[in-house]
């Protein structure tokens, strides 16, 4: 297991630069906020940066994610090399996939952590937020590549916007999460975070199957 998390990390370094650049990209806004009061004391241009560069991270953060899952889940035919090369490490199927979902976790919990530094607070539910929009993107680029039409991919960042102003039940409905007590959001969003997880995996299993051993189910 732990030879395929470094083969994957090694992989993604390679074929993904600009993700791992969003790092330094994002440590520089933070810290440029942070330092922000010592060079002014205008409480103004404090606030409006301030807010700026909240909008900006998050725009930052989605596209990141957005190329990231891309890079992390492969197309079904270089799939296909990527699970026979696993295996030779002794990792099965289901395997990968759960490593690859611990390393898109890992990604999005270091992001999150840039973004809770810069407001020098933590806000769980946006957290949970974060987190399953990363469960649903990975869902969505899966279900894309097994019906091989890429622009569905693109679609789940469109419900996910819509969802802030209009519920779209196939995502969580955002206000509901933001204005229920902290229990309940957690549990309906777990909810929706386990079926991605499950729904993921279907497709990560069929695409497989459909591309290697000509199995459609």
């Amino acid at each position: 297991m732990m030879s395929t998390l470094v083969f994957i990390i090694n992989d993604l370094l390679s074929r993904n630069k600009s993700s791992w650049y969003g790092f330094f990209i994002l440590f520089v806004l933070v810290f440029s906020i942070r330092l922000l009061p010592v060079f002014t004391t205008d409480t103004g241009l404090i606030y409006v940066a301030d807010l700026s560069s909240r909008f900006l991270w998050l725009i930052v953060f989605i596209f990141l994610m957005v190329i990231f899952i891309n890079h992390l889940v492969l197309d079904t035919h270089k799939l296909k090399y990527e699970v026979m090369f696993y295996k030779a490490l002794g990792t099965g199927l289901i395997s990968q996939f759960f490593t690859k979902l611990a390393v898109l976790l890992v990604y999005c919990f270091i992001l999150i952590s840039l973004f809770w530094i810069m407001l020098w607070s933590i806000d769980v539910k946006y957290t949970l937020l974060m987190f399953v929009f990363c469960a649903f993107m990975l869902m969505m680029r899966l279900i894309a590549l097994y019906i091989k039409n890429v622009w569905i991919y693109y679609s789940g960042l469109l419900m996910a916007i819509v969802s802030i102003f209009y519920p779209v039940y196939i995502y969580p409905n955002t206000a509901y999460v933001l204005k229920a007590p902290l229990y309940d959001a957690m549990i309906y969003i777990l909810l929706y975070f386990v079926l991605y997880i499950l729904l993921s995996l279907k497709f990560y299993l069929s695409s497989w199957r459909k591309e290697c051993i000509g199995l459609n189910y």
